[in-house]
């Protein structure tokens, strides 16, 4: 299916409903950086990684402190139903906290299954939080309050799921499948960060309903292999 929705700038909402048209036909997502999805990859020009589109990126520094840009953060699609954000400036020292946000659509054929986050094994102070919003756009009144976070049509929290050093992967299963799902990432770094390679988004997409009763079973799969290959 084809979205609706439409996204503006960071500082006031990751999405806002609107009717739209893709006049571009998904190109592949290819490895490139986050600046060059942000100003490519919009709702009328999207990408695509087997049966699931990427749209609408968007990037913002939500701390004063912090130097990182989105033209420094690599996007390196894994091929199936997510990314691997990283830059060499995620590791080093940060005396005071910095965080940043990045955002996306994933728009399914035919549905998508669940979240899963991870990091590729760094040491100290990282923290990365994925909020994803199913069939309904993510709103906040505070990007750096996530209180203030909600989905906004059926007016409900957003999952989500958390990775540190200490707890490197996170996964969860929609109740139902879904449709749509609005994403934003939040990373926070404070202290020293060394050896972190990567941070891993993904959306495990499902096949028709004719199949669903073997989602358990290919979710749990599938999760193994990643870790076993990002191992």
């Amino acid at each position: 299916m084809r979205s609706t929705f439409t996204p503006v700038g960071l500082a006031c909402a990751v999405m806002l409903l609107s009717v739209t048209n893709v006049v571009a036909a998904p190109v592949v997502c290819e490895t490139k950086s986050l600046a060059y999805y942000q100003a490519t990859h919009t709702m009328l020009n999207p990408c695509s990684q087997g049966p699931l589109i990427f749209e609408a990126f968007a990037f913002q520094k939500t701390s004063v402190a912090g130097t990182i840009t989105a033209a420094d953060i690599t996007v390196t699609p894994d091929g199936v139903d997510g990314f691997n954000f990283f830059t060499p400036k995620f590791n080093g020292t940060f005396p005071v906290l910095e965080r940043y946000a990045i955002s996306y659509i994933v728009d399914p054929a035919p549905i998508l299954a669940g979240d899963e986050l991870s990091l590729d094994p760094p040491e100290g102070g990282i923290k990365v939080t994925k909020y994803s919003c199913v069939d309904d756009i993510l709103y906040f009144s505070n990007i750096n309050n996530p209180s203030t976070y909600v989905c906004a049509i059926k007016n409900v929290a957003p999952y989500s799921l958390t990775v540190t050093p200490a707890n490197l992967e996170a996964s969860l299963t929609y109740p139902s499948p879904g449709t749509i799902v609005s994403v934003l990432l939040i990373i926070e770094l404070q202290g020293t960060v060394k050896d972190l390679e990567g941070i891993l988004s993904d959306n495990p997409a499902i096949p028709e309903p004719a199949t669903f009763s073997m989602m358990g079973g290919a979710i749990a799969g599938l999760a193994l292999l990643r870790r076993s290959r990002r191992r």
